[in-house]
């Protein structure tokens, strides 16, 4: 007797097993949604209300630390800037310029846009007071902006400490772009720089020169002569000691394409010229300290 239950041929039980696969690959997409919606190097988006809680990178004692870093990035970076920020802190010196980290597996908001290799957010900031947000782009360029940080993923400890040193107030010492270096070296920024101060010209009048001493935001800590008289009475600016600890009034290469004349404190290469080289002058990690204890002492008299 033939069956009248229809055969369930090859064809059929493919398609069968086609529809049940489809629907699983499906479901697993669902379920990673909520974390990654990006591709590689694109501006990654996150949904918050999946993501876990705050994880420290850098502790010290509380008390201690002088500034705190909030790193926003994916959680599967903890270790690598773990270890990046442990070194800028060696570089940094724990005795000097202590700090914290922490890391906020956050979502970039749909308000970051990105333009010419940089990555720029509205609204991303800190509560607390005396703190940095640091941004984990993909492969984007490092930069600094209105205090923010924005580094890509694959950025090391040396230009981490570079940009750093810029949200804590220090400028860069190599010779800006021209449209950078005119508004910069103009006086156009609205930035206190602790490590570059200008001039509009190498010979100062007795005036403009002491002037220019009691604004050097190194002045307190000055071990040598920032320029010589000369015999009609103007001043001629630079310092003559060029030995590694002196501090005085050394030409910067930062307006070279722009208006006038930049000065540092010191003559030797710092990572602010070259983050390559990483070498960190305690002078610079003295003025960034004083410049926090003072802020840290005008919040506490308000």
């Amino acid at each position: 007797m033939t069956s009248s239950v229809p055969h369930k041929g090859p064809t059929r039980v493919w398609w069968h097993t086609l529809a049940k696969l489809s629907a699983l690959v499906l479901a697993g997409a669902a379920l990673l949604l909520p974390w990654w919606r990006h591709s590689e190097n694109a501006i990654p988006v996150m949904d918050e209300s999946a993501l876990p809680g705050p994880t420290p990178l850098l502790t010290q004692e509380r008390k201690a630390c002088l500034f705190d870093v909030h790193v926003m990035g994916a959680l599967h970076l903890e270790s690598e800037l773990s270890t990046r920020l442990q070194f800028v802190q060696e570089n940094f010196d724990p005795q000097i310029l202590p700090f914290c980290a922490v890391l906020f597996p956050q979502r970039y908001q749909e308000n970051c846009v990105e333009t010419n290799g940089h990555v720029y957010c509205e609204d991303i900031g800190v509560e607390e007071p005396h703190a940095i947000a640091m941004v984990i782009t993909g492969d984007n360029l490092a930069q600094t902006r209105n205090g923010i940080i924005y580094a890509p993923r694959r950025a090391t400890g040396l230009l981490l400490q570079h940009e750093l040193g810029h949200a804590l107030g220090l400028a860069d010492e190599y010779a800006m772009r021209p449209e950078l270096a005119k508004a910069f070296c103009g006086g156009n920024y609205r930035f206190e720089a602790l490590n570059i101060v200008f001039t509009s010209s190498r010979e100062l009048s007795e005036e403009n020169y002491q002037d220019l001493r009691a604004r050097l935001p190194w002045k307190d800590y000055l071990t040598t002569e920032i320029a010589q008289e000369t015999e009609n009475g103007q001043w001629l600016l630079g310092s003559v000691a060029d030995h590694r600890d002196a501090v005085g009034l050394y030409p910067a290469e930062t307006c070279t394409y722009g208006p006038g004349y930049a000065w540092k404190p010191v003559a030797e290469k710092t990572f602010m010229e070259q983050h390559e080289i990483g070498s960190v002058p305690t002078l610079y990690l003295k003025l960034i300290r004083d410049r926090l204890h003072n802020e840290q002492n005008k919040s506490a008299s308000n």
